[in-house]
C-alpha cells in the first residue's frame, strides 16, 4: 500500500507538470496569435497608382520612413520622449527634408501599428531657405519645424477592413495618407485610387498643407518652390509618432522592423492650381459641455484647496518656505543659453507652445509641435540648486475626458555634450501618478462648526447635517417618508474631496526630497544627472482629447492649469530622512537620478 501510494503521488505530480506545460503552451499560442500582425507595408498596388499619376504628367521619386535616432537621424526632434517611437521621412541623398511644389503630393500606403496608446502622422515645414550660393548650398536659413495642420491620429484615420487581424480597428490595417496642398492634385490621386480598385471603402486620408487663400497667387505661409533654384523656399518633413503600450504582450519590433516606403509625385510648379483652404477646417479644440464640466466652480475651489493643503503640509512637516506658486500654461517666455551655442534662429524664446501656424506666420521654431498636444510650462527656465524643492500639483486631465495621455517632464535647455536643445531627462506620466492618493499622506480637516450654532444631537454614529434637517421638516409636512442620513465618524475621513483627481510630483536633490517615493512620484536628481548651473524647464503635455479628436483647449474656461510650487530649504532644521533604498527605475527612465528613487 505504501508503494502504491508513492507511485500514485508520483503519477499525480508528473500529470500536474504536464498539465501546466500544456496550459503554458496554449497561453503562449494565444498571445502569439493575438500579437501576430497580418498587414504588410509593401504591396504591388502602389505600382498602378504610379502608372496613372505618370500618365497625368507627374514625375515620381521614392522615399522611406526610418526610425528616429537623435544621434544619427538627419533631423532633430526636441522634446522627444523615451516612451514614444518616431518614424521620420528620408528623401533622396538621405535628406530628412525636401523642397515641395504647389502641385506635389506624397503618398504613404502602409499599415497602422498594433493597438497603441497614440498614433499620429503629420507633415511639417522643416526650414526656410532664405539665401544660398551658386551650388544651392543654403547660407541663410530659418528653422521652422512647424506643423502644417491637424494630425491624422488613431481616432480619425481611415483604413481598409481586415478580417484576418485580431486587433480592433483602426489597428493592423492598410491605410493611405496623401500630403498635398492642391485640390486638383488630391482629385488626381483619388481618381487613380478609384481606377485601381483601391477605394471600395473609405481608406484614404489627406494630410493637408493648410496655406490660406493667397497661396494661389504665390503668397502663403508655406513657401512652395519649382526647384532648388528658388529662394526663399520651404522644405518639408513628415513625422509619425507611435506610443506603444509598454505593458502589452505584443512586441513592437515586429511592426517597426519593416520598411515604410512612400512616393513623391511632383510637377515642378510653384503655385497650386486650386489651394486647399484647410485653415477653416481645423478641428475645433473646444467643446462647451466638456469645458463646463472640467472648470466647474466647485472643481476650481477643491483644486485651490488641495494646492493650499500641499503648501501647508510641506511648511509644517518639513519647514520649507514657499518661494513662488505659478501656473503651467502656453504663455510666451525665454530661456537662458550657456556656452558657445546659441538658440535656434538666435531666438531665446520658446514657441512650441503656440503651434505651427504661429511659427509659420512669424518665422519661429515650433520644434516639431503636435497639434494633438497641449503644451504648458511656467514661462521661464529653472535651475535645481542645493536649497530648491519643487512640487507640481495638477488635475489628471484624463479623468475629465480632456486628454487620453498627459505627463510632466523635465527638459534641459541645452545639452553641453552635443548642443542638442530641449532634451527630456525625466518624465512622469498619468499612469505613474494616478497610482498614488494624496489623501493618504496629507490629511484634510473636517469642517469646524461655528460656536454660535447649537449642536444637534443625533443617534450614536454621527450628527444630522443641515440637509437632513431640511428634508425631515419637509417630510413632517406630508412630503413622504424621510430616511435619516448620518455623517460618518471623523476617523472614517480617509479621502479628502479636494484630492480627488489631483496628483503631485516632487523634484529636488536626493537630500531634499521630502516625501518617500512610495507615496509621491519623485524626481530626485543628483548633480551628475542635472548640474547645478544647468537650465531646464518644466514641460507639461496633454494629448488627444477623445471628444474633439485634437489637442485639449488650454483656455482658462476649458482647463484648470497645473501649478508649479517652488520652496526653499535654506535654514530648514527639519530635513527629511534619507531616501530609502532605490526601487527599480520607471520604465521610461535611463538616468542615474530616476523617478521614484534616490540618485545613484
Amino acid at each position: 500500500k505504501i508503494v502504491e501510494k508513492v507511485d500514485c503521488e508520483q503519477v499525480m505530480a508528473i500529470f500536474s507538470i504536464i498539465l501546466s506545460l500544456i496550459i503554458s503552451c496554449s497561453y503562449l499560442d494565444i498571445v502569439y496569435s493575438q500579437c501576430d500582425l497580418t498587414c504588410e507595408n509593401v504591396d504591388d498596388d502602389i505600382a498602378d497608382i504610379v502608372s496613372q499619376m505618370d500618365d497625368l504628367g507627374y514625375s515620381v521619386m521614392s522615399g522611406q520612413f526610418e526610425l528616429y535616432d537623435p544621434e544619427t537621424s538627419p533631423v532633430y526632434i526636441p522634446f522627444a520622449r523615451d516612451d514614444t517611437d518616431y518614424l521620420v521621412s528620408i528623401f533622396e541623398d538621405d535628406n530628412g527634408h525636401y523642397r515641395f511644389g504647389g502641385q506635389d503630393a506624397i503618398i504613404f500606403r502602409g499599415c497602422t501599428p498594433p493597438t497603441v496608446k497614440y498614433f499620429g502622422y503629420r507633415s511639417y515645414s522643416a526650414a526656410r531657405i532664405i539665401t544660398q550660393d551658386n551650388f544651392t548650398v543654403p547660407i541663410d536659413v530659418t528653422i521652422l519645424e512647424s506643423s502644417l495642420g491637424d494630425t491624422t491620429n488613431q481616432l480619425v484615420i481611415n483604413t481598409e477592413s481586415n478580417d484576418e487581424t485580431t486587433f480592433p480597428a483602426p489597428f493592423d490595417r492598410k491605410t493611405n495618407i496623401v500630403t498635398t496642398g492642391d485640390e486638383q492634385t488630391w482629385t488626381d490621386v483619388m481618381n487613380a485610387y478609384i481606377n485601381a480598385g483601391l477605394l471600395t471603402e473609405n481608406s484614404i486620408n489627406i494630410d493637408v498643407i493648410s496655406n490660406g487663400y493667397l497661396s494661389k497667387f504665390g503668397i502663403g505661409w508655406f513657401k512652395y518652390s519649382e526647384s532648388e533654384l528658388d529662394v526663399p523656399r520651404d522644405t518639408l518633413s513628415i513625422v509619425m509618432r507611435i506610443q506603444f503600450d509598454e505593458d502589452s504582450e505584443c512586441n513592437k519590433d515586429q511592426y517597426l522592423n519593416q520598411s515604410f516606403p512612400f512616393r513623391v509625385f511632383y510637377k515642378d510648379e510653384t503655385r497650386p492650381r486650386q489651394p486647399i483652404i484647410g485653415v477653416n477646417d481645423l478641428r475645433d479644440t473646444k467643446k462647451k459641455s466638456q469645458c463646463r464640466k472640467a472648470t466647474d466652480d466647485r472643481l476650481k475651489y477643491y483644486f485651490d484647496k488641495a494646492t493650499s493643503n500641499v503648501i501647508e503640509h510641506v511648511r509644517k512637516e518639513y519647514g520649507y518656505k514657499l518661494v513662488s506658486n505659478k501656473p503651467l500654461d502656453d504663455r510666451s517666455g525665454k530661456c537662458s543659453w550657456l556656452g558657445p551655442w546659441g538658440p535656434p534662429n538666435n531666438d531665446e524664446n520658446v514657441h512650441i507652445f503656440k503651434h505651427g501656424f504661429y511659427c509659420m506666420l512669424y518665422q519661429k521654431d515650433c520644434m516639431f509641435d503636435n497639434r494633438d498636444t497641449y503644451y504648458s510650462w511656467p514661462g521661464e527656465d529653472n535651475t535645481l540648486g542645493e536649497d530648491d524643492f519643487y512640487m507640481i500639483v495638477g488635475l489628471n486631465h484624463n479623468n475629465f475626458t480632456l486628454s487620453t495621455q498627459n505627463s510632466i517632464s523635465l527638459a534641459t535647455v541645452q545639452n553641453p555634450d552635443n548642443a542638442n536643445a530641449f532634451e527630456l531627462i525625466e518624465t512622469v506620466t498619468n499612469e505613474d501618478y494616478q497610482q498614488y492618493n494624496l489623501g493618504d499622506i496629507i490629511k484634510c480637516k473636517p469642517k469646524s462648526k461655528s460656536k454660535s450654532r447649537s449642536k444637534s444631537k443625533g443617534k450614536k454614529g454621527g450628527n444630522d447635517d443641515s440637509r437632513d434637517r431640511r428634508r425631515r421638516l419637509k417630510g413632517s409636512s406630508g412630503g413622504g417618508k424621510f430616511r435619516h442620513h448620518k455623517k460618518p465618524n471623523r476617523d472614517k475621513y480617509q479621502h479628502c474631496k479636494e484630492f480627488e483627481d489631483v496628483f503631485a510630483v516632487q523634484i529636488a536633490r536626493p537630500e531634499n526630497c521630502a516625501f518617500d517615493s512610495t507615496v509621491v512620484p519623485s524626481v530626485c536628481l543628483d548633480t551628475d544627472t542635472l548640474p547645478a548651473d544647468q537650465p531646464f524647464i518644466f514641460f507639461g503635455e496633454a494629448t488627444l482629447n477623445p471628444e474633439t479628436f485634437t489637442m485639449p483647449d488650454g483656455d482658462k474656461d476649458c482647463m484648470i492649469h497645473w501649478r508649479l510650487l517652488r520652496f526653499s530649504t535654506k535654514g530648514c532644521t527639519r530635513r527629511p530622512s534619507p531616501p530609502p533604498t532605490p526601487k527599480p527605475t520607471w520604465p521610461y527612465s535611463n538616468n542615474a537620478g530616476s523617478i521614484g528613487s534616490a540618485a545613484v
